[in-house]
């Protein structure tokens, strides 16, 4: 199983029509790590969430801790993360749920939040991440040109934690060059990557008709980069990149 047998009990519940897991979640999308030193670790797994309530919320994560790991979460953490959810401007949410106890063996849990731009730092605050205001706006400017909304990855504990994942999407970077080149450029100047990474990204983009084994139709595969940027609150700042394919039926 792609996943490992740690994850099997969650993903099979997911599957129960009827099933927390499965009522209130829409999707799931598995994170695996390149291979390296940490051997063949289980990935993450994300739940794409249908608009839960604060309690809601917290029923989820109490249900997939204790799957995974046969106890409860503590009760602190549950409260900060009904108050992360509570404390969304009103045309926010949260959008996708991770427990990464099994795969990390970390005690957090990750949200990722959608909200906009204008409120994103207002919610920050609200919710206690420590990092500062004017490492925020520096993040947020590299994705100006991008759509309103901004998505944020806290890791959420008892508190929240000091790493804040900033990410946004972009057009094609075949139908917008120079978007992609001056958001490189941005990120260089922020000390987040290099000129080289940056213009690698940018090379991996393009697209191409292929012939899949057992597909009837053509296949037209996309590849398409994007960033996330991750802000330490002490006043690290990196980028990742992350590479991937959108497909779809073509006639020629």
């Amino acid at each position: 199983m792609l996943a490992g047998p740690a994850l099997r009990p969650l993903l099979e519940e997911w599957t129960i029509p009827g099933a927390l897991l499965s009522s209130r979640t829409s999707l799931i999308w598995l994170e695996y790590d390149l291979p390296g030193g940490e051997g063949g670790r289980p990935p993450m797994v994300y739940f794409g969430l249908l608009g839960p309530s604060p309690a809601e919320l917290g029923d989820l994560v109490q249900r997939t801790r204790r799957i995974l790991t046969g106890r409860a979460a503590e009760e602190a953490q549950i409260k900060a993360l009904e108050h992360c959810i509570r404390s969304l401007p009103e045309d926010g949410q949260i959008t996708f749920l991770a427990d990464p106890c099994a795969s990390r063996n970390v005690e957090h849990v990750r949200l990722i939040a959608q909200v906009p731009r204008v409120h994103a730092w207002s919610w920050l605050e609200r919710i206690g991440w420590q990092g500062s205001r004017d490492q925020w706006e520096q993040a947020s400017s590299a994705f100006a040109n991008g759509p309103l909304h901004i998505s944020l990855y806290v890791d959420v504990a008892d508190t929240v934690g000091p790493n804040l994942g900033v990410e946004s999407t972009f057009p094609a970077p075949c139908s917008a060059p120079d978007l992609w080149e001056e958001l490189g450029e941005q990120l260089v100047d922020l000390g987040a990557t290099t000129a080289e990474e940056a213009a690698a990204v940018r090379a991996w983009a393009g697209r191409e008709t292929v012939d899949l084994p057992g597909v009837e139709s053509l296949v037209r595969l996309e590849r398409w980069p994007g960033y996330k940027l991750v802000l330490n609150a002490q006043g690290g700042i990196s980028a990742k990149g992350y590479l991937a394919f959108r497909a779809r039926e073509t006639l020629f």
